[in-house]
């Protein structure tokens, strides 16, 4: 059972430990790592890590000559804090090839994992959606952007909600929407920002109904809607823009991670100050006002702090 208070972790470097909350601060019960090693050279094991439905799935896009493959975990005895995440599946491309980035972003909603290969075919990309069976998981679908284009970083960023996932390249400053049909899954759609934003689309969360999209070479995120209109059917609209809270200048990195849960939003700034900061946002209608900045303790100079976040509660 999930606690009421508010949960936040705000990841720094590619580890991918299993935290429990204690009061007043967080302790580390465990630490997940690939069942055979790290094996030979660094896979980057950590880069992005998911966690839905009690299953933690963990990218390990790999360093030069290394395709990229990611790993699925459950905890030994669900519901207890402190046991051990076992390694249960690995999920690698039908097609991987080496330099591919393969696991550089991973989401999954319990039944989906949906895995970004930004590098594939010189930077094009590709994203890969497995589907989880009664014998394990099969890759089931594989998303391109269309016909190929170098440096559109397609699979940099990637979120799934049900029937409906969402592919972000920042290369080309777009977020495709790809949505399950009765012969597979079709692109329904692409998401542009209201104004010239390099980099859109560098990050993604998405509920099923709120799209927040991070553009960090812009110092900015967008926030849109998925939802039902009667004169033209289901419709994105862009509900508010956020830009960066320090107003000293300089690139923050401000949006190159985002994540949100119920009316509480997320921002990772990895270069602000240089060493990097996230800020919390709250809901109030469309809009979104800042509540919280959260800075490194204890961390070395230059960590990047703020390179990857997650919350979940309220």
């Amino acid at each position: 059972m999930k606690p009421p208070a508010l949960m936040a972790l705000i990841s720094v470097l590619a580890s991918a430990p299993a935290l429990a909350q204690t009061q007043p601060s967080w302790v580390q019960t465990n630490k997940v790592l690939p069942a055979a090693g790290w094996g030979s050279g660094d896979n980057y094991f950590g880069r992005s890590s998911a966690l839905e439905e009690g299953l933690l799935l963990i990218g390990a896009p790999g360093e030069e000559g290394f395709p990229g493959e990611a790993y699925l975990f459950a905890p030994s005895q669900p519901g207890v804090a402190g046991v051990d995440w076992v390694e249960f599946a690995q999920l690698r491309a039908h097609d991987g090839a080496p330099d591919d980035d393969f696991g550089r972003s991973v989401a999954h909603d319990g039944v989906h994992a949906l895995i970004g290969a930004p590098l594939r075919a010189s930077g094009s990309g590709a994203a890969y959606l497995f589907r989880r069976t009664s014998v394990g998981w099969s890759e089931i679908a594989k998303f391109t952007r269309g016909p190929e284009s170098s440096d559109a970083l397609f699979g940099r960023s990637v979120a799934i909600a049900g029937s409906m996932a969402l592919v972000g390249a920042p290369g080309e400053d777009l977020v495709y929407v790809f949505q399950q049909v009765a012969n597979g899954w079709a692109t329904t759609g692409v998401l542009t920002p209201p104004r010239s934003a390099s980099g859109f689309g560098y990050s993604i969360d998405f509920d099923g109904s709120i799209a927040i999209v991070g553009a960090p070479d812009e110092e900015a995120v967008f926030v849109f809607r998925h939802s039902y209109d009667w004169r033209f059917g289901w419709t994105w609209s862009l509900l508010d823009e956020i830009v960066t809270p320090d107003s000293s200048g300089g690139l923050d990195n401000f949006g190159a991670a985002v994540a949100r849960s119920g009316s509480t939003l997320l921002v990772g700034a990895p270069a602000d100050k240089n060493d990097g900061r996230a800020y919390a946002f709250e809901q109030f209608g469309n809009d979104w006002i800042q509540t919280a900045t959260f800075a490194r303790q204890g961390l070395p100079d230059s960590c990047k702090f703020g390179t990857a976040v997650a919350i979940d509660g309220s």
